[in-house]
């Protein structure tokens, strides 16, 4: 996942990519990424063939609550079905901190805005 933040004030945005990468080696169909924080997500495909990959895209606008915390937690989940209907799931959680630097992994081994990784 990667974000890029457009500022630190309530309104501003957090703008997530979220890059989903078919590991398997049977062709996944029904592919998407399901972030209740954000809304909707757009994924411009939705069938991924064994290492084929797609960038979904969402943004989400801070709150002023967002701001005073100091910290926005997110959490995705990538969803796809093999040719048996098989249902697979992938989860991944990041904190964005709205007031730190985006040039320099964090103290904590994290990396700040704009430099997560999967």
């Amino acid at each position: 996942m990667k974000t890029t933040l457009s500022g630190n004030n309530a309104g501003d945005t957090i703008d997530y990519e979220f890059l989903v990468t078919n590991a398997g080696n049977v062709t996944l169909d029904s592919i998407t990424v399901d972030d209740p924080m954000v809304g909707t997500v757009d994924c411009p495909v939705t069938t991924l063939a064994p290492g084929a990959d797609t960038t979904c895209t969402a943004s989400y606008t801070l709150t002023q609550a967002d701001v005073d915390a100091g910290v926005v937690d997110n959490t995705a989940t990538v969803t796809g079905t093999d040719p048996r209907h098989r249902c697979h799931r992938h989860r991944h959680r990041v904190g964005v901190d709205p007031g730190e630097p985006r040039d320099h992994p964090r103290e904590d081994g994290g990396y700040p805005v704009g430099q997560q990784r999967w």
